[in-house]
This record gives C-alpha cells, sequence and structure tokens, in this order.
C-alpha cells in the first residue's frame, strides 16, 4: 500500500500539454498489443490436450511471486 501511494505521489499530474506527450510516449503500439489476441489457456491438462491434438508446442510461463505485487 505504502509503494503504491509512493508511486502516485511520484506521478504527480503534470501542467499543460506535458499530459499528452508522455502519454504518447508510453502507449503501446498495435505491434505490442499483439499477443492479447493470443487463446491463452490457463489449464494445464487442457494446455496438454490442446496441444497434443493440434501437434504444438506449450508456451509455459511459472513464477513463484505476483508479477502484479498484490501480496
Amino acid at each position: 500500500m505504502m509503494k503504491t501511494m509512493l508511486a502516485l505521489l511520484a506521478l504527480a499530474m503534470p501542467a499543460g500539454d506535458e499530459v499528452p506527450r508522455r502519454a504518447a510516449a508510453i502507449k503501446p503500439s498495435e505491434k505490442e498489443l499483439t499477443w492479447l489476441g493470443i487463446p491463452w489457456v490457463t489449464d494445464l491438462m487442457e494446455a496438454q490436450r490442446l496441444a497434443r491434438d493440434e501437434k504444438r508446442p506449450i508456451f509455459l510461463w511459472a513464477t513463484g511471486d505476483d508479477p502484479l505485487e498484490r501480496c
């Protein structure tokens, strides 16, 4: 919670035309968003079945940490 509050303070709203300039600088391009069109499967057994049926590999991403830092 404290990290979030400090981050929000650090990102204080800039004045004038600075906001659109900053927004344009960080907005992802269409190419960077193509991964959103991938039909991700979160159930490993289902992914294995699909991979077997379609004769395709599995991309497995596993982590022991929450990438969104909710803990």
